[in-house]
């Protein structure tokens, strides 16, 4: 894809979440009784968006290698993910142990 596209000029090279379109199936349990109930989900995708050309987005898991191809037609959201943040919001999230632990 030419430089200068502002899509590809904001994303390209960067963690990003996808939501799209596509829809797949997913059973919940819903109610008291358990009553399985059957709803679309969007197909979220997430990974170093590499490269892009007029009909697909291609991903990376690192950023390295294309494993991924999404119709560019199919993105209703896009975000830039910052990874150290949450790393950060991971680590924050754990809780302290009490007491020494285990810990020397």
């Amino acid at each position: 894809m030419k430089k200068g596209n502002l899509f590809f000029d904001m994303f390209c090279g960067e963690f990003v979440e996808i939501i799209t379109d596509l829809e797949f199936p997913q059973s919940i349990n819903v109610g008291e009784d358990g009553q399985a109930t059957e709803v679309k989900m969007p197909m979220i995708v997430n990974g170093f968006l590499l490269d892009m050309d007029d009909t697909y987005v291609y991903l990376s898991p690192d950023g390295e290698a294309v494993k991924n191809a999404l119709p560019r037609d199919s993105i209703k959201h896009i975000e830039i993910v910052d990874l150290q943040e949450q790393m950060h919001q991971m680590m924050d999230d754990i809780p302290e142990p009490e007491g020494n632990a285990g810990y020397n």
